[in-house]
């Protein structure tokens, strides 16, 4: 099956699992089974390269590299974004949000999506990690490149995804020159799962 002919409507957490473990398995040529997982839930391949996988919408992505990386796509969606920040942010997040005015949805998802593969790089999820217990926004105010979480030097590539509707950024330790290969994968349709 090519992934263009993927149809998934996530009707609950194990089928968006199923998807990625599937596409993932392929995009890196291994058996499903030789996936593991770590104490909060990370996959990763004993011996293998490090990656990251995420999807959103009709995305699905997948960065490889020699070292550890995280990934993070989203589909910009309207949101009450400034109730959000208030609740999920630093004080100084909030306020960056705030003050983009017309732009905030832009200035939402470059933050959210950097936190989210912050977290994914450090293997601790949403479990082990409160996003206000650390910014993404540099020394003047703006969503970091680099910059010092818990002592280690970390930098953000913003990288193209597919549409305008998208974000995607990378997260890996700041002196970590190795190449990284992405996978992008869209779903054309959706259809409901009935398990």
């Amino acid at each position: 099956m090519g992934y263009t002919d993927l149809f998934v409507y996530r009707a609950d957490e194990t089928v968006g699992q199923e998807l990625s473990h599937a596409l993932l398995s392929e995009a890196l040529g291994i058996d499903a089974g030789e996936l593991q997982f770590g104490p909060h839930g990370k996959p990763y391949i004993k011996g293998g390269p490090e990656f990251s996988i995420s999807h959103t919408g009709r995305i699905w992505m997948c960065a490889v590299s020699a070292g550890t990386v995280g990934l993070d796509v989203q589909e910009k969606r309207t949101a009450k974004y400034e109730s959000i920040a208030k609740r999920f942010f630093t004080g100084g997040e909030a306020k960056y949000i705030e003050a983009a005015g017309e732009k905030a949805q832009d200035a939402f998802y470059r933050l959210w999506a950097r936190k989210e593969a912050y977290v994914k790089y450090t293997g601790l999820g949403f479990s082990g990690s409160a996003f206000q217990e650390f910014s993404v926004l540099d020394s003047r105010g703006e969503p970091a490149e680099i910059i010092n979480i818990n002592g280690d030097g970390i930098r953000f590539t913003e990288c193209a995804a597919p549409g305008n509707d998208y974000i995607c950024v990378i997260c890996r330790k700041e002196d970590n020159n190795d190449q990284i290969c992405i996978f992008v994968r869209e779903q054309i349709g959706h259809f409901t799962y009935k398990g």
